[in-house]
């Protein structure tokens, strides 16, 4: 490993998302999301740009659309994909959160979906919030990536 990677590995593990209070408005956008029977695209996309509003950043394309990526040993399914943050070499980035399921090809929760929005929006705000190069699975619930992900969840709440 580089001494970049691992820099930025031991960043990872320890930075926080600046602690905001969120508008009214940005947590209605996702409590409201998280109790509908079915979400859309454009429902995400809502509620991605309002957060990315709340942190001062550009708002990121969303796409919800096919089936999870996944491997499988032939009986269950092994490993699973429930979205993506990419982010290209001319600078163009984007989020798609894997709109049905696996398995049984059902269109997935609008709380799985909008929880897999907040994890793939955390990437985003490594590089454009923290200055993070890569954007590493880092931590537990307290702390690291995961940790970004929890912080997130509870400025939403």
């Amino acid at each position: 490993m580089t001494k970049e990677y691992n820099d930025n590995y031991i960043k990872s593990k320890t930075a926080t998302l600046p602690t905001l209070s969120f508008s009214t408005i940005t947590k209605k956008e996702y409590t409201k999301g998280r109790e509908l029977e079915n979400i859309s695209e454009k429902e995400l996309q809502r509620i991605a740009d309002a957060i990315c509003c709340e942190f001062s950043v550009p708002t990121i394309l969303i796409n919800f659309k096919d089936r999870q990526p996944h491997k499988s040993d032939g009986k269950k399914i092994t490993e699973k994909t429930q979205g993506i943050y990419q982010r290209t070499n001319f600078g163009n980035e984007k989020i798609t959160v894997y709109k049905y399921t696996a398995s049984r090809k059902q269109q997935r929760s609008p709380k799985g979906a909008i929880s897999t929005l907040v994890h793939e929006l955390c990437h985003y705000f490594d590089f454009r919030v923290i200055g993070l190069t890569r954007s590493p699975h880092t931590g537990n619930k307290d702390h690291g990536f995961y940790g970004r992900i929890r912080q997130l969840t509870d400025m939403l709440s």
